[in-house]
């Protein structure tokens, strides 16, 4: 049976035991993964865990930070999938993709990858921290959000305001240049 990630931690003597119940009472608040709470508070550093996460899951570990990732690997994944997924691919060889992700165990991932890409799935472990840093760099984000909107399309869009309908607690919508609607009379 395979040691828990706090368990090694403390058996390898690189966090005491109440620093560990300090980074898991945080993770029951947030909801985020123990390795991440550990490197953000400085228990750890990305390499410490790799490794001890290489360790409890018997896989070869990568510490993305030092990896330049090719632009035609990015291609072959989808960044919809990576950041859903929380992997990345970091080299190919003739028949196989190897893949840093968080969970190397998770087999629909590495199936739906060996589908999409038609090449074998070599996983290696990285820490989540490292793959978010990672998946940033690759997709980094528009400063502004008016950027994103190019300046044609902004001509075209509809704006749609919500109004109260006379029906009680009904909304309907209605755009600038729509007219009430007639009620019908209804003939008995």
């Amino acid at each position: 049976m395979r040691k828990k990630l706090g368990q090694l931690l403390i058996e390898f003597r690189i966090i005491t035991s109440e620093q560990l119940a300090e980074a898991v009472a945080d993770q029951r608040r947030t909801g985020e993964r123990l390795g991440s709470i550990l490197i953000k508070k400085g228990y750890v550093t990305e390499e410490d865990l790799e490794y001890l996460l290489s360790r409890q899951l018997a896989v070869p570990a990568i510490n993305l930070a030092k990896y330049e990732i090719p632009r035609e690997l990015v291609s072959l994944v989808s960044e919809r999938f990576m950041k859903k997924n929380y992997v990345v691919p970091v080299e190919r060889d003739d028949k196989t993709l190897t893949v840093a992700m968080a969970n190397p165990q998770d087999y629909r991932v590495i199936d739906e990858l060996r589908f999409m890409t038609g090449l074998r799935v070599a996983p290696v472990v990285s820490s989540m921290y490292g793959i978010k840093q990672k998946l940033r760099q690759l997709f980094p984000k528009s400063e502004k959000w008016e950027d994103a909107l190019d300046l044609k399309a902004q001509r075209e869009l509809e704006i749609i305001t919500p109004r109260r309908s006379s029906r009680v607690g009904r909304r309907t919508w209605r755009t600038p240049w729509s007219r009430p609607r007639r009620r019908r009379s209804s003939r008995s």
